[in-house]
């Protein structure tokens, strides 16, 4: 019923020889807090299921969400994993533990202390790297393969929408939510900056 692990997030990146990069990046809770956050802001209600309010219950507001604990992903297999990266980012590492870890949405001024992990791990050490992209793309392609639902264009390798949305916000733009405008004018303002009212279709 307390809020103790963050959405503690594990990520991986696997180069490919198809001109993205292969990206696991997934929180170990249901849904990022930020997802809670930017329902908030919008004044909508989130799926049942995603957080529990300050009593332990289960909740779509995300006013008693954020006042709650955001739920762990695939429930005891979830919070083994949340454990595993607070054993890894913040016991290893000396950093501050749990709840302990300063917030980063509040309380500034107060030091978060917060512990990463890294693990890199040289291709070459285990095969030459042309075959490595060889089994890599097979795979990708493997994958692509399989037989696809009905009304299914295209199975999507983990990396490769982003790699797209990344390319395409390169070429024109990123596009911001009103809600987000409206906050960094918010910031503008408070700070004395000038805010450029941004040009639709820019």
């Amino acid at each position: 019923m307390r809020a103790f692990f963050g959405t503690n997030p594990i990520a991986a990146s696997f180069p490919t020889g198809k001109g993205f990069t292969a990206k696991i990046d997934l929180a170990t809770s249901t849904i990022a807090r930020g997802n809670i956050i930017a329902a908030q802001k919008k004044g909508a209600a989130i799926p049942l299921g995603w957080a529990l309010d300050r009593n332990g219950e289960p909740t779509t507001s995300a006013d008693e969400a954020l006042l709650g604990t955001v739920l762990t992903m695939a429930g005891h297999k979830g919070y083994a994993l949340a454990l595993m990266v607070e054993l890894f980012s913040s016991v290893l590492s000396g950093a501050a533990i749990g709840n302990n870890i300063g917030s980063m949405y509040k309380g500034m001024d107060r030091k978060q202390d917060v512990g990463h992990f890294f693990c890199l791990m040289s291709i070459e050490a285990f095969l030459d790297y042309s075959e490595y992209l060889r089994r890599m793309d097979t795979t990708v392609d493997a994958i692509k393969a399989c037989r696809k639902r009905p009304g299914t264009e295209e199975i999507l390798i983990p990396g490769e929408r982003s790699a797209r949305l990344a390319a395409l916000n390169a070429k024109q733009g990123i596009a911001l939510a009103p809600e987000t405008l409206k906050e960094i004018q918010h910031w503008c303002m408070k700070f004395n900056i000038p805010f450029l009212e941004p040009e639709a279709n820019q």
